[in-house]
């Protein structure tokens, strides 16, 4: 059963990793001009992109890294880490909320499914990563 768990949480980081790698990228190309070299942020099997096989994902085994350096580090810094990455998320959220408030129209809701229910439902199988980081967490003891 733990095999099966650290194999659970490998995909799941390698999927967030290989995500993450993608948007630093677009970061990059968007703000500065400059892509990571496809040799070294793409995967060795990216088959459907049409650009050239890549090497390995750079990007990605650095923040699988820094996440296990931050990990080795200890449970108060990275409780500190968190607290902060949550604060910087609702600061982006609350941004995101009042500037949408501004955009916000009811003809933006038109063609909002075009591929009906058929297409929500594939989607949803597509993206559903399901987390079970409360698996190894037993219930509090009681006395």
């Amino acid at each position: 059963m733990a095999a099966c768990l650290l194999l659970e949480y490998g995909v799941a980081t390698a999927a967030v990793a290989v995500g993450w790698s993608g948007y630093v990228n677009k970061l990059l190309h968007n703000v500065f001009g400059f892509r990571v070299p496809s040799g070294l942020s793409m995967a060795p099997w990216d088959l459907h992109s049409g650009e050239p096989h890549g090497y390995v994902n750079l990007p990605a085994v650095i923040l699988i890294g820094l996440c296990a350096l931050l990990l080795i580090r200890g449970a108060s810094e990275s409780a500190k880490v968190n607290a902060i990455m949550v604060l910087i998320k609702l600061g982006v959220l609350g941004m995101f909320v009042v500037l949408a408030l501004t955009a916000c129209s009811t003809d933006h809701f038109r063609h909002f499914a075009p591929f009906g229910v058929a297409g929500i439902g594939a989607a949803a199988g597509t993206i559903f990563s399901p987390s079970s980081g409360w698996t190894p967490c037993p219930p509090p003891v009681r006395k």
